[in-house]
């Protein structure tokens, strides 16, 4: 005999099916209609925003989503609500769940600006998002696949001026060797001006045998076909090792087998040339809105 259920339905007595806790969790959760500073910068009425914070209203309100007004206005591109919230005290550090800060969101969108406004009020350059993402690599990667590449060239510069570290990685890789893929030449003199090194601008590759294989920023511009940048930092390396002799003793990174190197420079692909012409000033106009929602 098969053996019954232990929570059969008794007869007459029709069964209720309760929702599911995962389709529970998947309803969005309804935003506040108490927040009137996050509706009048997620609207860009700045005008309004300045009332609300001359009048009090806390300028570290955070949306539904968890961000700040200030990160909503960096990403809206609204520098005159940025400045009233930094005025009025918005704390410049703070954090989104992901870990994304208003410095972050103001490079990502190019917004030179914003993001010097943001460094002379504290803003730290160096925090990292909680997937290992900087404000410098952003720009960096968001320069070389730009049709306004000059907004993220003088982005660069804002950050690194702002006490940037050259040398953080962004998601594991360096600056420089991020620039030096990319053939972002323009990049890549801000970055050794700075103080970026050659001999920690490298990626490493762990084979299946445990083995590991170092792949440097010149190696990366010469396989993406950048030979003239590759030329440019390998004088760079021969200033820095006799700069400091400590570095002409370290061990130069085995070159990578050719699988591997394809597999390197599949990061984060180009997808337009770096010979570009300056924007026009109805590109200027038309910058592209980011992929932050709020």
């Amino acid at each position: 005999m098969s053996r019954i259920p232990s929570r059969a339905a008794s007869p007459g007595k029709a069964q209720k099916r309760k929702p599911s806790e995962a389709l529970k969790k998947k309803q969005p959760e309804a935003p506040s209609i108490h927040q009137p500073l996050i509706s009048a910068v997620t609207h860009k009425r700045s005008s309004s925003v300045y009332q609300l914070v001359e009048a009090g209203e806390n300028p570290d309100t955070r949306n539904n989503r968890g961000l700040t007004a200030l990160m909503i206005a960096a990403i809206q591109r609204d520098l005159a609500s940025l400045t009233y919230l930094v005025n009025h005290h918005a704390n410049t550090n703070l954090h989104s769940p992901r870990g994304e800060t208003a410095l972050y969101f103001s490079a990502m969108q190019g917004q030179y600006a914003a993001a010097s406004w943001l460094l002379k009020h504290r803003a730290n350059p160096n925090t990292p998002t909680l997937s290992g993402a900087t404000a410098l690599g952003t720009a960096i990667e968001r320069y070389a696949i730009s049709r306004l590449p000059d907004l993220y060239e003088e982005t660069v510069k804002r950050l690194l001026k702002g006490n940037a570290n050259p040398n953080q990685t962004h998601r594991g890789l360096a600056p420089l060797w991020l620039a030096a893929k990319h053939g972002s030449a323009s990049i890549v003199e801000l970055l050794l001006d700075a103080g970026a090194l050659l001999a920690t601008a490298t990626y490493t590759i762990q084979g299946r045998d445990g083995t590991k294989e170092s792949f440097t920023a010149i190696q990366a511009a010469r396989e993406s076909g950048h030979e003239r940048l590759a030329q440019r930092l390998e004088g760079a390396e021969r200033e820095q090792r006799h700069q400091s002799p400590a570095q002409a003793s370290a061990p130069m990174p085995q070159k990578p087998t050719a699988h591997r190197a394809l597999s390197v420079l599949s990061l984060n692909p180009d997808r337009r040339s770096h010979n570009r012409e300056k924007p026009t000033p109805a590109q200027t106009r038309a910058i592209p809105q980011g992929g932050v929602t709020f």
